[in-house]
């Protein structure tokens, strides 16, 4: 600070105007001249050739203070211009920072889109490759439901038409058993009715030989009762025969019977079992059908989770890095515009000082 500025800066300080104002009364030439640069004007045009000396002094304190004003000029042209290309400097640094965090920013936006678009590719991918195995076992088990019905209709028709077969035979058996019962009936009537027929002629023919004789009654009565006897053994022979002859075919019938109810109840068994197995692979295909869509359900509920969660995920970033940049381009601006007004006031000062600076230089020209 120069001498001027110290006597400036005293004359403005309220503790030392009094005493500022008591030495404009005192002899000191030298403080006046410094204080007063238009009182160093009027000495320099008063002074003549005989105060050479003094005028030669005066000329080198203006000198000095020139130099002294155009060095400190220098001095705060050189801070503006440092001051200026540092906020200049730290402007590029700032819009570098700013380009490479916006670069970094867009890459990993870019990245990250990339990576949600290769994740919803390989789940749309899944999904139909999932889709088109759930459709082909779909429609493997239709026809095979469609092929088990077949063999199960077919196995039906054969046992139906076997049932029909069988009970044809059964009744065939039964009418050719009915047909020989009603002809050894007939034989049977026609033997007794022979019977009766000679044991009526014989009664006549015994009836007029005892009206004869009765020796040879008693003798033909012998040989009717032994006829009749004989008739009668040959009566019950037949009628063992005829017993024999039902009883067998009552027993033919029953077994045909307990064989065509033993094929049925099979057939049955068996119709019982291919529908247990049809019901069973039915219900396995059904719970596997079920059990695939469940898991096709939860793989696409997860990925349309991950889905979720990584645009959630992008979107936080992508809030952040715009966030982020709307920051730093608030301080950026706010730099700037500190940086200006900071260059605006030292231009000011700057513009202030040289005018001042040349408003002294001119009048001590004057001078």
């Amino acid at each position: 600070m120069s001498y001027l500025q110290t006597q400036s800066t005293r004359t403005r300080n309220p503790k030392h105007q009094h005493s500022a104002t008591l030495d404009s009364y005192l002899i000191k030439p030298i403080q006046r001249i410094l204080k007063y640069p238009l009182l160093l004007q009027q000495l320099l045009t008063s002074i003549t050739t005989c105060q050479s000396d003094e005028h030669h002094h005066l000329s080198g304190i203006l000198t000095s203070i020139t130099t002294c004003q155009s060095d400190e000029h220098h001095h705060l042209s050189g801070i503006l211009t440092s001051i200026t290309t540092c906020q200049s400097d730290e402007h590029h640094h700032l819009s570098g920072i700013l380009t490479s965090i916006t670069t970094c920013q867009s890459d990993e936006h870019h990245h990250l889109s990339g990576i949600l678009t290769s994740i919803t590719t390989c789940q749309s991918d899944e999904h139909h490759h999932l889709s088109g195995i759930l459709t082909s076992i779909t429609t493997c088990q239709s026809d095979e439901h469609h092929h088990l019905s077949g063999i199960l209709t077919s196995i039906t028709t054969c046992q139906s038409d076997e049932h029909h077969h069988l009970s044809g035979i059964l009744t065939s058996i039964t009418t050719c058993q009915s047909d020989e019962h009603h002809h050894l009936s007939g034989i049977l009537t026609s033997i007794t009715t022979c019977q009766s027929d000679e044991h009526h002629h014989l009664s006549g023919i015994l009836t007029s030989i005892t009206t004869c004789q009765s020796d040879e009654h008693h003798h033909l009565s012998g040989i009717l009762t032994s006829i009749t006897t004989c008739q009668s053994d040959e009566h019950h022979h037949l009628s063992g025969i005829l017993t024999s002859i039902t009883t067998c075919q009552s027993d033919e019938h029953h077994h045909l019977s307990g064989i065509l109810t033993s094929i049925t109840t099979c057939q049955s068994d068996e119709h019982h079992h291919l529908s247990g197995i049809l019901t069973s692979i039915t219900t396995c295909q059904s719970d596997e059908h079920h059990h695939l869509s469940g898991i096709l359900t939860s793989i696409t509920t997860c990925q349309s989770d991950e889905h979720h969660h990584l645009s959630g995920i992008l979107t936080s970033i992508t809030t952040c890095q715009s966030d982020e940049h709307h920051h730093l381009s608030g301080i950026l601006t706010s730099i700037t515009t500190c940086q200006s007004d900071e260059h605006h006031h030292l231009s000011g000062i700057l513009t202030s000082i040289t005018t001042c600076q040349s408003d002294e230089h001119h009048h001590l020209s004057g001078m």
